[in-house]
């Protein structure tokens, strides 16, 4: 009697994106491999973590950090890197990474019944939203929260820029 069995096949690279660990008390991280697929089940193929460049790395203006070959590189035509770790967005087609929105019914007539039947969504395409290339605010009876979730990884500031027009009802900004 012969017995077969399969868990999962042989991953490749293209299967995995690298992300860093957190920086430890000596400035050092890990780089290690992320499934791209949530399901994704390999026997082989699974790359090791690495250690990865010291937390107080940074690359020059014009060049960015390559997660993969942990080298700087010059930056795609189109894009920049303002050199020394930092991160700018002043364009967008989409929600970047690290924020975060959550839309929140806060009329409490429409949630006091927990009747899931009963209960409203708040609308699509209103609180923060993406449009012409611009984040921006769209009312709406919801409570709207943009976040941005950052590691500082060494000394730095982070800078917002905004517009506010007069007849908005509130913007309520915390930093921790």
């Amino acid at each position: 009697m012969q017995l077969f069995y399969t868990f999962g096949r042989k991953c490749i690279p293209e299967d995995f994106q690298y992300e860093y660990t957190k920086c430890d008390k000596n400035g050092q991280r890990w780089r290690v491999a992320v499934p791209k697929l949530d399901n994704l089940e390999c026997d082989d193929g699974v790359p090791l973590p690495i250690r990865g460049v010291n937390c107080s790395f940074t690359c020059d203006a014009g060049m960015y950090l390559d997660i993969v070959t942990q080298r700087c590189q010059l930056c795609p035509k189109g894009t920049y890197s303002l050199g020394g770790g930092g991160i700018r967005y002043d364009v967008f087609d989409k929600i970047p990474p690290n924020f975060e929105v959550e839309n929140i019914n806060i009329l409490p007539e429409k949630n006091a019944d927990t009747n899931k039947e009963t209960l409203e969504d708040c609308p699509k395409r209103k609180g923060w939203i993406v449009r012409n290339t611009e984040l921006i605010y769209v009312p709406s009876p919801c409570f709207s929260r943009l976040s941005y979730s950052v590691d500082l990884v060494h000394p730095g500031y982070v800078e917002y820029v905004y517009r506010l027009p007069r007849n908005s009802r509130d913007l309520i900004f915390n930093v921790d």
